[in-house]
């Protein structure tokens, strides 16, 4: 508990709230903290602190959104050549997040996409049933028509909503923050010989 509190202040000393970079609080709040972190990657904190910035990374479906953020990291990347060893694994940790994102993205709109078809069904029937005493030789023929077509409808909108939701319009390319990470310490291993 004392812990917890000795790094809330040492948090709020170092990364104020003043300081916005993208707009969105979480994620320049783990941004700051995951560049000034004075400890271990390994570190249960530091673990956390990564997982959040990750998260946050993420927590938009706008693809300029996650362009500007994934280009701060790229930046940090690249003044803080020291830190190399936690933008290997905060680009892990983005690509098992990216993925998790997408499988729960898809899974929402098969959601919507079998909500729709029940709510097209149920307004098919009252619309079948008016059409059909409209004209009365059809009679109950209309409903086996007008129940699939609505279910179909439903289903193809809930799937077009889903994807417009729930879906992000963006890619994370797997490696982002470590290209060129390999050819960097392999000049680090040269000019040491």
């Amino acid at each position: 508990m004392i812990a917890a509190f000795l790094f809330s202040l040492r948090l709020v000393s170092v990364w104020s709230a003043d300081d916005h970079l993208s707009g969105d609080p979480a994620f320049d709040f783990y941004y700051g903290d995951f560049l000034n972190f004075d400890m271990k990657i390994e570190d249960p904190l530091a673990v956390l602190i990564t997982h959040r910035l990750a998260e946050a990374v993420f927590s938009t479906t706008d693809g300029s959104e996650f362009k500007k953020r994934i280009q701060f990291l790229l930046d940090a990347r690249q003044e803080n050549p020291d830190k190399l060893d936690r933008f290997v694994k905060l680009d892990r940790i983005l690509e098992t997040e990216f993925d998790t994102r997408l499988k729960q993205a898809k899974q929402k709109r098969i959601l919507y996409s079998e909500v729709g078809a029940v709510v097209g069904a149920i307004v098919a029937i009252p619309a079948g049933l008016l059409i059909g005493s409209q004209f009365s030789s059809l009679g109950a023929k209309v409903l086996l028509i007008a129940i699939p077509i609505g279910a179909l409808s439903g289903a193809g909108a809930g799937f077009l909503l889903g994807d417009l939701l729930a879906i992000p319009h963006y890619h994370y390319e797997p490696g982002l923050l470590s290209k060129g990470l390999q050819a960097y310490q392999d000049d680090e291993v040269n000019n040491m010989n």
